[in-house]
């Protein structure tokens, strides 16, 4: 309070109003009541920082809304080292600085006011805790690229072996149709050259076959023919002699000799006959025209 008595910084009502209450305050300290209490506190004060180094810093602090006298030890410098407690007074101070600053320039629009030293205390500090929260993003950053990256890689892989499956497989097909259309016409095409070596084989067998029968038949007529001319070149000797020794003969002559010679000369001509038709000699009109 006497300091910011000393800094003047608040308005003469209230300085004014200030010295007096701590006018009432040190006639309060002076009884004897106020007397015991700061000689205890004066008796006790070198264990204080000991004491407080085995507290816990929410109790080290709850001792401020005790007493005067525990506000005083409680943020003593050498109480404020032990422990967790500098830290925690170190803010307390600052953000009453602060605040005291606040409540000075609420009004003021010049930012001029603040270029001092706690402001670029304040500038590195959000710099260095955005820099830490940058490098903390850039970080996740990097670490989700990578993850991204390699998780679009393992994808992209997998899409490649598929496709490549795929197009293995739409080319085995293929492969496999065009094969069997080869195959289909290589077996055409050899089955059609089958079909006309064998056809022209028998072709040539048949022709030769047909040629040999042909000869042998021209052979045989050829035979059949000199069969025939001797045959009846045969019969017209024959027939001849006969009728030589017939007419040699009476034709009214009735005797055993006449009639035995008539009736070898009936059966030579049907012998003559049946003979001819077996061998498929047309019977010879010619005798039978002179004969009538």
């Amino acid at each position: 309070m006497s300091e910011i008595l000393e800094d003047g910084t608040c308005p003469l009502h209230l300085r004014l109003q200030l010295r007096r209450v701590m006018g009432e305050a040190s006639k309060e300290s002076a009884s004897p009541e106020a007397d015991s209490c700061s000689s205890i506190t004066s008796w006790i004060k070198p264990c204080l920082p000991l004491i407080a180094a085995k507290l816990p810093l929410a109790e080290v602090l709850s001792v401020r809304a005790c007493s005067c006298a525990g506000l005083e030890w409680v943020m003593q410098r050498g109480v404020a080292q032990l422990g967790g407690a500098s830290e925690a007074h170190d803010r307390i101070r600052t953000r009453l600085w602060i605040q005291r600053v606040a409540d000075v320039n609420h009004e003021s629009a010049d930012e001029t006011v603040y270029e001092t030293p706690m402001r670029r205390l304040a500038d590195d500090a959000l710099r260095r805790r955005m820099e830490a929260e940058m490098a903390d993003a850039r970080h996740d950053m990097e670490q989700q690229i990578r993850a991204f990256q390699v998780e679009v890689d393992r994808r992209m892989e997998q899409q490649a072996v598929r496709v490549h499956a795929i197009v293995e497989e739409r080319v085995q097909q293929q492969l496999d149709t065009i094969l069997v259309a080869e195959m289909e016409k290589v077996r055409a095409m050899v089955e059609e050259r089958v079909q006309s070596r064998v056809r022209a084989v028998v072709q040539r067998e048949v022709h030769a076959t047909v040629c040999e029968m042909q000869v042998r038949q021209a052979m045989l007529a050829h035979e059949n023919e000199r069969l025939r001319a001797a045959l009846l070149e045969q019969l017209d000797h024959s027939d001849l002699c006969f009728r030589s020794l017939v007419w040699a003969l009476s034709p009214n002559a009735t005797g055993f000799f006449a009639r035995t010679l008539r009736w070898m000369w009936t059966c030579r001509r049907r012998f003559t006959r049946f003979s001819a038709w077996l061998l498929g000699v047309p019977p010879d009109r010619r005798r039978e025209n002179l004969r009538q």
